[in-house]
C-alpha cells in the first residue's frame, strides 16, 4: 500500500509523506542511531517530574530511561548550558495544552558503563523533539 499523504480531522490542511529511508537499524550512519557510552545533549532537556531535594535531575533521567527499559547511567553531568543557546528552544505548550512542571532547560552530558545504542529521547516533549541526546563525538 503507498501512503503519501495522511488527513485529520482537527487538522484542515492535507499532509504530505516521505518515506525517509527502510532497512535495520545498522543500516544507516547517523550519530543519533550510533551506539556510544557517551551521550550530550542535542535539544535541552526539559524534567517531566517536579524537581525537589530528593527528585534531582539525575532521579528523572533514571526514571526516563528505566521506562524506556534502558540502563540507568553511571553519571548525569549538568553541563554549560548557556554555550548552546537553548533559551531559544520554546519549552511550553499553548495554554490549553499540559505544560511542564517547570519550564527548566538542562544540557546533560550521561555516561553509561556499556554502550548504549540510540535514538536517546528523555523528559517533556521529547515526542515533540526535546530531550534528545547524540554521543558525544569523542565516544564516535
Amino acid at each position: 500500500t503507498l501512503i503519501s499523504r495522511i488527513y485529520s480531522k482537527h487538522i484542515k490542511r492535507v499532509m504530505f509523506v516521505t518515506l525517509a529511508g527502510l532497512g535495520n537499524r545498522n543500516d544507516f550512519d547517523f550519530p543519533p542511531f550510533a551506539s556510544a557510552t557517551q551521550w550530550v545533549s542535542h535539544t535541552p532537556f526539559v524534567p517531566s517530574r517536579h524537581l525537589r531535594r530528593k527528585y534531582t535531575v539525575e532521579e528523572n533521567v533514571k526514571s526516563e530511561l528505566s521506562q524506556r527499559g534502558l540502563p540507568a547511567p553511571i553519571g548525569v553531568e549538568i553541563v554549560n548550558w548557556k554555550e548552546k543557546n537553548f533559551r531559544n528552544y520554546e519549552a511550553k505548550r499553548s495554554a490549553s495544552k499540559p505544560q511542564p512542571p517547570r519550564s527548566l532547560r538542562f544540557d546533560l552530558r550521561l555516561t553509561f558503563a556499556k554502550p548504549v545504542a540510540g535514538l536517546l529521547a528523555l523528559g517533556y516533549a521529547s515526542h515533540y523533539g526535546l530531550g534528545t541526546f547524540v554521543p558525544e563525538a569523542s565516544d564516535l
